[in-house]
């Protein structure tokens, strides 16, 4: 799918794509790629929705350093509390 990221023209359109494939990456556990990808994310918000998926992915996969590193990417301090609530859930659920 990324392959046809040069094709959209749209701004908005390509951040969106970008974010569903970063999404997607990290809940297959290819976690350098949906970092890669998510970079490209030009729209804050999809870049913030794409970073939390992230970070969940990487407490899942045990990566808490990644994960704490991943939300703090997020510009808006509202949704980097949420995110790493999630993550601490997600160590918690990890770790019984």
């Amino acid at each position: 799918a990324s392959r046809l990221l040069p094709d959209i023209t749209d701004g908005f359109r390509k951040a969106l794509a970008c974010q569903a494939i970063a999404s997607a990456q990290a809940q297959a556990g290819d976690l350098a790629a949906a970092r890669a990808t998510a970079a490209q994310v030009t729209d804050d918000g999809l870049k913030t929705t794409a970073l939390s998926d992230i970070a969940i992915a990487q407490a899942n996969a045990g990566d808490i350093t990644g994960a704490r590193q991943a939300a703090e990417q997020m510009s808006d301090s509202y949704w980097k509390a949420v995110t790493l609530s999630r993550v601490v859930e997600t160590i918690m659920k990890t770790a019984k």
